[in-house]
């Protein structure tokens, strides 16, 4: 299976969304704003669901939507409130840079970030539901695909 049969152009595309937003938010940077704790703590939220999530998958982690051919459905951890926890941190994170840095073009991009994601987990999840013949009682106890008890 090919780089781009795997799904290396959402590869890339998050990658191009990731440096957008860090371009923004750093030529916004504020040096104080009255947002800037609340960002700070988004931020470092993000980063450790996104820990959390990376450590629960261990050897099953890809960034290609398609699950690697030995991966196996991993149902601990951050798994257990949403399904793609991984994307969960890394939307917390931006938009807590996006806040700190009190830039509304970085916000703004990473409201395209969450679409993006969006999109990125219907591919994900039409390959999980191949690939685990449980996939789809988990994802009916698990709701939330992206952030719980919202999306």
């Amino acid at each position: 299976m090919g780089f781009v049969d795997r799904g290396g152009p959402w590869v890339v595309g998050q990658v191009i969304l990731f440096a957008l937003i860090l371009i923004a938010g750093w030529a916004g940077w504020a040096s104080f704003e009255p947002l800037s704790t609340a960002g700070t703590i988004t931020f470092w939220v993000g980063i450790g669901i996104a820990i959390l999530a990376f450590m629960s998958l261990g050897q099953n982690l890809t960034p290609y939507p398609e699950p690697l051919a030995d991966a196996e459905l991993i149902e601990r951890g951050p798994y257990r409130l949403v399904r793609h926890p991984i994307y969960t941190g890394v939307i917390l994170t931006f938009t807590g840079f996006s806040i700190r840095a009190g830039s509304w073009i970085a916000l703004g991009v990473t409201a395209y970030l969450i679409a993006f994601f969006w999109l990125k987990t219907n591919r994900e999840e039409a390959g999980l539901r191949r690939k685990y013949p449980g996939y789809r009682a988990y994802s009916e106890r698990v709701r939330a695909r992206l952030i719980p008890f919202l999306l």
